[in-house]
């Protein structure tokens, strides 16, 4: 299966796009990885940038900051709340470290151990 270079900034673009047109709340703006700021996310996207944040706003002015993911697409939708979203995500974050650790720690020992025998 062959990816192209900008498969996560296509799928950030699109979930983007998907929150804006179905979100309960008031699309306000994207914000991508250098920290750009967009407020139409329209047809100009670069296929470079990553968006890394959605801003939306409800009917109080108040802002939510989500990730263009599926729990992010969740909230906007209505189907979780933000407090359950936060939860969610953080619990994703967490899960995330841990498979690093766990991927990493085990190729260190090995290098570890090759290098026993080869000195």
């Amino acid at each position: 299966m062959c990816l192209t270079n900008n498969f996560v900034e296509e799928q950030a673009y699109k979930v983007s796009k998907t929150i804006k047109e179905s979100s309960i709340y008031k699309f306000d703006r994207v914000i991508y990885s250098n920290n750009n700021i967009d407020v139409f996310l329209d047809s100009n996207w670069d296929e470079k940038s990553l968006i890394t944040n959605v801003v939306l706003k409800d009917n109080y002015d108040q802002e939510y900051v989500i990730k263009p993911n599926q729990n992010g697409m969740k909230f906007a939708k209505g189907e979780i709340s933000f407090k359950k979203y936060t939860k969610l995500q953080r619990k994703e974050d967490t899960q995330g470290i841990w498979a690093f650790i766990f991927s990493v720690v085990p190729l260190l020992l090995l290098f570890s151990i090759i290098r026993m025998f080869l000195i």
